[in-house]
């Protein structure tokens, strides 16, 4: 189990840090060892289960995934730049694949250093997200334009003056994209976990996420949040016995 965790901690680090973070589109190094490093990874897996005969993990999504890596391909080929769109075809097929890998380590009763490893990094964006707020505050210049610290003004800041949250993946966009699901996640295990302090600590995660989220000022990031609570929503639709008998839990998914 020790070894399952830090395995999965290391493997959210790079993903989260370093290549799912702005540097894969700005250092073609790190660009091809991202692309080598996570489709070999992710091929030992998958060879790895066809050996035993087992193929690709079953879940209620996987129609859907199908059916959107279709989409994707049809798209892909028949776009302005194929050999541009099929590249990026492979970050889509890398995150199926990841989903369907964390369903198998979730089934094998790896549940909780999976989780371990999300919160770890939440915690990681929170940190970060932290000092650049205090070097605004402070003139730390750990970021650039904030040499001059607000507090010097003596003017309590509007909205408008907050820094825009960006130095955990060096671009506030991708940080919005990373907290906005955690939000609900963080959120969702807040109200189902037993034992007051698991709930008070991912509480004022989810918390702390939602307030990074609102600092990257991205609406995308907003919308992507409305996306997950609208999910969450139509899962708990599905739970609902009289939902059920009237439509599908698959058709709601």
């Amino acid at each position: 189990m020790r070894g399952k965790r830090y395995t999965l901690i290391g493997l959210a680090f790079y993903l989260t840090y370093i290549g799912g973070a702005s540097y894969y589109a700005v250092s073609f190094p790190i660009r091809v060892l991202h692309h080598v490093l996570i489709t070999g990874l992710l091929a030992v897996w998958l060879i790895g289960r066809l050996r035993r005969g087992r193929g690709l993990p079953q879940s209620g999504l996987n129609m859907a995934l199908y059916a959107s890596i279709a989409l994707w391909g049809v798209t892909a080929l028949l776009g302005l730049s194929p050999r541009m769109s099929l590249e990026w075809l492979w970050f889509g097929l890398i995150h199926s694949l990841f989903f369907l890998y964390l369903v198998e380590q979730i089934r094998r009763g790896y549940q909780r250093p999976v989780m371990e490893a999300v919160f770890f990094m939440a915690m990681g964006v929170l940190l970060l997200s932290g000092l650049e707020l205090t070097s605004w505050l402070l003139g730390w210049g750990l970021v650039p334009g904030t040499d001059v610290g607000w507090l010097v003004t003596g003017h309590l800041p509007h909205l408008t003056d907050l820094p825009r949250i960006a130095l955990p993946m060096a671009v506030s966009t991708l940080v919005a994209g990373y907290t906005a699901p955690l939000v609900v996640v963080a959120g969702v295990w807040a109200v189902t976990t037993r034992g007051r302090a698991y709930q008070v600590i991912l509480g004022g995660l989810a918390l702390l996420l939602a307030g990074v989220l609102l600092l990257t000022s991205s609406r995308g990031g907003a919308l992507s949040l409305g996306a997950a609570l609208g999910a969450l929503l139509l899962m708990r639709l599905g739970q609902q016995p009289r939902v059920r008998a009237l439509i599908p839990p698959r058709v709601l998914i």
